[in-house]
């Protein structure tokens, strides 16, 4: 897919400076037009194909006049201005790869019925982190691993979608957007669901990819679970990444068992105490009876990992048909990026290397 981009500004140095930016960000796959003259900007946009069409707000556009299938903003100089004419803006004095974000973002919400090249079968794998015990540190594993895998070269997108997790405890960087913009596509159903996902991640000094949480986590209760078997859908597609690393809630039931149902692997986490194990094993009980009875195969893909493990306080699972990938000592008094720099660097998480 190539984006065909028009920019509409009397700054012509401005515009020759970023030409190379956009270009080096959508790696070749991007045509640009910059205009200084606003009727031949329109001659142009109204006779060829444009996905987007940013102007300077020394112009004005009536954008009836524009094609249906073309994404237009005002391009402003202050970051503040959320609308402009009644029409989005985008600020022009930002971060090459922001503004690349905010370009995707934008074309994303135009182009939902373009189809994508179409996956016979998925190149990534999506491992589900997912635990019934409470407080055995899921999330931490889960990040932990992500930027384990990264560092052996794997690809990695990360995403948290906890009812009310939050990715900002584990992974703090700069950027626009966040799942509440990926939900909105996927309710929307018009939104090219995949440039949504692009427009919004961010990269974190491991190199691992990753969503910030909702800003409000009333948005992330308004996904169901036909939202889920759709985000996992558009996931799939992603030919870029080798493992999707998913952190979620556990139930039975609703988002969750979609969930159970569509990752490849689920890597449950105890912390070998006496209670924890009991609630894995009672959920292990209820998977293979679910299993047996309506032919799914959820025991096979579960994964016991043990955090905070002790041989003095702790035991393993006595449960031959699952597989423990290890277990990860307790690290007193340590932060969370502390603790997933140490998870980090465990060889345990090579068993997925080989799926």
């Amino acid at each position: 897919m190539k984006l065909n981009l028009a920019i509409l500004d009397k700054d012509e140095i401005y515009m020759k400076r970023i030409a190379s930016g956009l270009g080096n960000c959508f790696h070749g796959n991007i045509e640009m037009y910059f205009f200084t003259d606003q009727k031949i900007a329109m001659e142009t946009i109204e006779e060829g194909k444009m996905d987007v069409f940013l102007v300077s707000t020394q112009f004005e556009v009536d954008t009836k006049l524009l094609p249906a299938r073309c994404a237009f903003a005002y391009f402003t100089e202050d970051s503040s201005i959320e609308t402009y004419m009644g029409e989005r803006t985008i600020c022009k004095f930002q971060k090459i790869d922001f503004l690349h974000q905010e370009i995707v973002g934008l074309y994303a919400e135009v182009s939902g019925s373009i189809t994508e090249k179409a996956i016979e079968e998925a190149h990534n794998k999506i491992l589900l982190f997912s635990t019934p015990a409470g407080g055995t540190g899921t999330s931490t594993v889960a990040a932990g691993c992500a930027v384990y895998l990264a560092r052996q070269n794997q690809n990695v997108l990360y995403m948290n979608l906890e009812c009310v997790g939050n990715t900002h405890y584990y992974f703090k960087v700069e950027g626009n957007g966040d799942f509440s913009d990926v939900i909105y596509a996927l309710k929307s159903r018009k939104s090219n669901i995949i440039m949504k996902i692009r427009s919004v991640l961010r990269t974190t000094g491991e190199s691992v990819k990753y969503i910030e949480s909702c800003n409000h986590a009333m948005d992330r209760l308004e996904l169901t679970q036909e939202d889920v078997s759709l985000l996992f859908q558009e996931l799939r597609k992603l030919e870029e990444f080798d493992f999707i690393v998913i952190d979620g809630d556990f139930s039975f039931y609703g988002i969750e068992q979609e969930m159970q149902r569509l990752a490849d692997i689920i890597v449950m986490v105890s912390d070998g105490t006496k209670q924890a194990n009991n609630k894995i094993q009672r959920v292990m009980n209820c998977f293979k009876l679910l299993d047996e009875q309506k032919g799914m195969r959820t025991v096979e893909k579960i994964r016991l990992c043990y955090n905070r493990f002790s041989n003095k306080t702790g035991s393993l699972i006595a449960d031959d048909s699952v597989l423990s990938i290890g277990g990860i000592p307790k690290y007193a008094q340590a932060g969370a990026e502390q603790i997933i720099k140490e998870i980090s660097q465990k060889e345990i998480f090579d068993i997925f290397l080989e799926l």
